[in-house]
């Protein structure tokens, strides 16, 4: 008596229901506003990948500066790669130690 599929199904027998015009209307306007979007933002995701492809065809060597990396970044002797330590060193604070980088 109490269950929920009770109410509907006697609230649709007794012609109570009324299809919803007005929701399927503003569905079917956001769903085409939503694919107009979508189609936006693939044309521009493949116009970064094409400007991605053609400026980097390739590694380059690059020598990080250990003076700039972040307290938390730990660079190699070599200055070729970059790890994270969860110990920090203590180091005067600057301006890039808000963001773990390390320029190169």
């Amino acid at each position: 008596l109490g269950h929920p599929l009770w109410f509907c199904s006697s609230r649709c027998d007794e012609g109570h229901f009324q299809p919803p015009t007005a929701l399927l209307t503003e569905l079917e306007e956001k769903i085409s506003r939503f694919r107009e979007r979508n189609v936006a933002l693939e044309e521009t995701l493949r116009s970064f990948q094409d400007v991605l492809m053609f400026e980097l065809p390739e590694k380059m060597p690059v020598t990080l500066d250990p003076s700039t990396a972040h307290p938390q970044l730990a660079v190699s002797p070599d200055g070729r790669s970059v790890r994270w330590e969860d110990t920090r060193e203590t180091r005067p604070a600057r301006a890039l130690d808000a963001d773990p980088c390390v320029l190169g």
